[in-house]
């Protein structure tokens, strides 16, 4: 798992390595912040001079106890304890990210809200941080980042996880560590909201058919995924080839979704299938709404290469009202508005706001979108 070397890697080159394996699969890279690298070499001086410790915590009073190390310790991903006699595994210092075969603990290095990080290897400890920084602020639509990135090439045909604690995602579902799988396949949910990913089916197509894929989402209740993302995992090792992969879920808070995307194994030359592509975003907005007297309009916009059905719902008090279709849609750039209207709902009194919420369930394998907007009634 880890070659002994006789220097460690600086931040500088740790950082380095994660942020081009993310970049490399289409997920957006981080930066480092000095103050993290230095909370990590602080915890891992603090585990060095109390061996057999729960990693993950600092306890005042124990020997090398910091508040900058107790903040980091449950924000970041860990390794190390090496042999004794002898040099300390410093991991990075091989040009590789010793937490390929640690699923959990990558999915923290990739997840797409991480933009701060910082790194240390020292004290017989390898300690990054995946928390504690600037996050990235995610989209109005959920967006999906996976890993392998779409069409990648070269990935590997088998996975073997061996020493992750305190379990691995295939742990729990039946393909316990130390044994052959296919290559881990990670699914991050990126958006406004912070929710729970439950994916209901999944399957991987290549040059044998289909394989059925087992997974664990952020639902698990030993998951220890950031929300919303899935690790999904062939049974048993890939043959060289393209392969699709389809998932299908919902998203709390969002609703159902579909993603799909591609990638070739290592030592092969076939292209990626080029029907295996993802449905392109909703782009749902709320472009207007307005009263007048009685009445309520509403134009909503959404992609027009997008297939679903729209609901419009104006609350404003004890009973909402869904609006129906008014007119004929148009076509505005790489958009098609919608128009709705109907009668003001009832209104609390003293009421002197309403909400109006806009659905879009896609028809055409798509994440659902919703967007809303609260305006003062008479607006």
């Amino acid at each position: 798992m880890a070659v002994p070397a006789a220097q460690a890697a600086s931040s500088r080159q740790v950082i380095e390595i994660v942020n081009g394996q993310r970049v490399a699969n289409g997920i957006p890279g981080i930066v480092e912040d000095p103050a993290l690298s230095r909370a990590c070499e602080l915890h891992n001086r603090y585990l060095g001079l109390n061996p057999g410790v729960y990693p993950h915590r600092e306890t005042p009073g124990r020997p090398g106890y910091t508040q900058a190390g107790a903040q980091v310790a449950p924000n970041s991903v860990l390794m190390g304890g090496g042999p004794d006699p002898g040099p300390p595994p410093y991991p990075f210092d091989s040009g590789r990210n010793p937490f390929q075969s640690h699923p959990f603990h990558l999915a923290g290095l990739l997840r797409p809200a991480l933009v701060d990080t910082g790194a240390n290897e020292s004290s017989g400890w390898t300690c990054v941080a995946t928390g504690g920084g600037r996050e990235r602020v995610g989209p109005r639509d959920m967006r999906f980042y996976t890993y392998p990135g779409p069409r990648r090439t070269g990935v590997p045909l088998r996975e073997v996880v061996f020493n992750e604690h305190p379990h691995s995602p295939g742990d729990l579902v039946g393909i316990p560590q130390g044994t052959a799988s296919g290559p881990h396949l990670y699914l991050f949910g990126f958006g406004l909201t912070a929710a729970q990913l439950r994916v209901r089916s999944a399957s991987l197509s290549g040059p044998a058919g289909k394989t059925a894929l087992r997974w664990v989402d952020n639902t698990h209740p030993r998951s220890t995924l950031d929300r919303p993302a899935a690790i999904l995992i062939p049974p048993h090792p890939l043959d060289r080839g393209a392969y699709c992969v389809s998932v299908r879920g919902t998203v709390h808070g969002v609703g159902g979704f579909g993603h799909r995307w591609a990638f070739v194994t290592e030592g092969s030359t076939a292209a990626p299938p080029s029907g295996c592509v993802a449905p392109p975003a909703a782009g749902l907005r709320l472009v207007s709404a307005k009263t007048s007297g009685s009445r309520v309009r509403v134009h909503v916009a959404v992609n027009a290469r997008t297939r679903g059905r729209l609901r419009v719902t104006v609350n404003a008090g004890p009973a909402p009202r869904r609006l129906s279709k008014a007119g004929r849609s148009r076509r505005q750039g790489g958009s098609r508005v919608y128009g709705f209207a109907g009668k003001m709902p009832p209104t609390s009194p003293g009421s002197r706001w309403m909400i109006v919420e806009v659905r879009y369930s896609r028809s055409d394998g798509g994440t659902d979108a919703r967007t809303g907007k609260t305006l003062p009634v008479g607006s």
